[in-house]
């Protein structure tokens, strides 16, 4: 009986596919895969479970094998290596017994940092906090979610009735049997960051901790779309957002839009019908409370409707950071030509944006930046580049016309200059993200090119970016001209700064 129950148990706790050597062969199905499904199986809910069967079974057939050789006088000997291998079983060692998940030395450091302090896994979910409670053995903080077998909506509650958690936590992740509305009911951006920040805190939660191994793009753009903050530690495992100090670092200078409130960030869209635009400001004195702005397309060839930046119901402090969300309906017919973008606010001087939206003669429409027209080689024209940071990420839109179909692979390049001229950061990519290779450019096309380069870690200073193209065989730059002038090792300097500074 305890034979064949053990080989049962060991057959069920293989799981539904054969897998060997770390191998799994999924056109093998095991016996758990045919019964799994069936009650009291099901309620098992996980093969792994019937090893613990299976040491019953096997405990039993040891002290059977045991008694034996106890009445075996001539194996009596083989006892005390058998109580010796039992003993090395329960040796405390270390063994290896599987490759741990990757982690940044700087948890070490961070455990050391007002341990009581909260830590919010990134990303967050059901399945993936299991895996993620490895992390908190190394750093210590008491975490927000974690691992529960038996859950109802009261356990939840924390997390589905705080305004960021609940706007964070994934669709795609939610809890078996739990009504997804607890999650998904909230997805827009919250406006006013700084009081949401400051209420989360106050439960105790210090710090958000982003596994970038397990953070998928989704869950990286919802977290940016809630919190545009700036890590204050990054490396290729973990990146560690501290609520009371947002954003420690500032990627380019802040401009004014009223006397009260700075502009951070612009990050301006365009759809068939309307311009977009997505800003995130800071508010430098309590007079600004219930400041509005408005979007502004040319000499006012159309006005987006007034919006409230800083909300008056919300709790405003000194230093806050509030986000908004405008739209601008486009006219049906615009004349052709070049329309600057502008932002109003509080009825002061306007703020000229980077971007103006251009309509050529057969009425097609895009956004473009500052006037490059450089020739590139004998077949390519960079006619304008727009870049824009969202946290410590720059990102930028380069517009190529291909004057001909070009013949070689070249790849892009972009560089980011210190004072000094010594390079600190760098992009090598073909264009579009490796998804628009030169050699399919057609004669006559213009190919709209958006790349992106992360700066976190960048000292503070004054930096230049510089852009080009080369052989992706030979490595040799496209000589660049601009106004029939030569350009210096095929390098296009774009005119404004990027200003790095490190917030008091």
């Amino acid at each position: 009986f305890w034979l064949w129950s053990g080989l049962v148990w060991l057959v069920l706790a293989a799981g539904s596919q054969l897998r060997f050597n770390g191998t799994v062969y999924e056109s093998i199905q095991l016996p758990y895969n045919l019964i799994k499904s069936i009650f009291p199986i099901s309620a098992i809910r996980t093969p792994e479970r019937f090893n613990l069967l299976l040491v019953v079974s096997m405990a039993v057939l040891v002290g059977l094998a045991v008694s034996w050789l106890w009445q075996q006088r001539q194996w009596r000997w083989l006892l005390p290596l058998i109580g010796l291998v039992l003993l090395l079983d329960y040796l405390p060692a270390p063994l290896p017994m599987w490759e741990l998940p990757v982690s940044s030395p700087y948890l070490a450091e961070f455990a050391e940092i007002e341990p009581e302090a909260g830590v919010v896994n990134v990303p967050m979910g059901y399945d993936l906090a299991k895996l993620l409670l490895y992390y908190q053995t190394l750093h210590g903080h008491p975490a927000v979610e974690g691992h529960f077998s038996r859950y109802t909506e009261a356990t939840y509650a924390f997390i589905s009735q705080e305004p960021i958690l609940h706007r964070l936590y994934p669709a795609d992740d939610i809890p078996n049997a739990m009504q997804p509305e607890l999650f998904t009911t909230f997805k827009e951006p919250i406006p006013a960051i700084g009081p949401a920040l400051r209420q989360l805190e106050s439960t105790g939660v210090r710090y958000f901790l982003m596994h970038l191994a397990y953070t998928k793009p989704e869950h990286f753009a919802a977290f940016e779309a809630q919190l545009p903050l700036i890590p204050i530690f990054k490396d290729e495992a973990q990146a560690v957002y501290d609520l009371a100090q947002p954003r420690p670092w500032q990627f380019q200078q802040p401009r004014p839009l009223t006397d009260e409130v700075d502009l951070l960030e612009a990050e301006v869209g365009l759809t068939d019908t309307a311009v977009s635009l997505h800003l995130l400001a800071q508010l430098q004195n309590l007079a600004g409370v219930g400041a509005s702005c408005e979007l502004l397309l040319g000499q006012e060839t159309a006005v987006s409707s007034p919006t409230v930046l800083i909300d008056p119901a919300a709790s405003w402090q000194v230093g806050d950071l509030a986000q908004l969300q405008l739209a601008l309906p486009l006219p049906g017919e615009l004349a052709a030509g070049s329309y600057p973008l502008a932002l109003r606010c509080g009825g002061v001087e306007d703020v000229l944006l980077r971007e103006s939206l251009l309509v050529d003669t057969t009425g097609e429409r895009r956004l473009v930046g500052v006037p490059v027209n450089a020739q590139l080689g004998s077949a390519i024209a960079l006619q304008d580049v727009r870049y824009w940071f969202k946290g410590s990420q720059l990102h930028l839109s380069l517009h190529w016309l291909a004057q001909s179909a070009p013949r070689q692979e070249l790849k892009l390049f972009v560089h980011v200059l210190n004072e000094t001229g010594a390079l600190v950061r760098q992009l090598d990519v073909v264009p579009c993200n490796w998804q628009c290779a030169t050699t399919q450019w057609q004669a006559g096309q213009e190919i709209e090119d958006v790349e992106s380069l992360e700066l976190w870690g960048v000292p503070a200073g004054q930096y230049q970016l510089a852009l080009g193209l080369y052989d992706a065989s030979t490595g040799e730059r496209l000589p660049v001209e601009v106004g029939g002038t030569a350009v210096p090792d095929g390098s296009i300097l774009l005119s404004a700064p990027v200003v790095v500074t490190a917030t008091p």
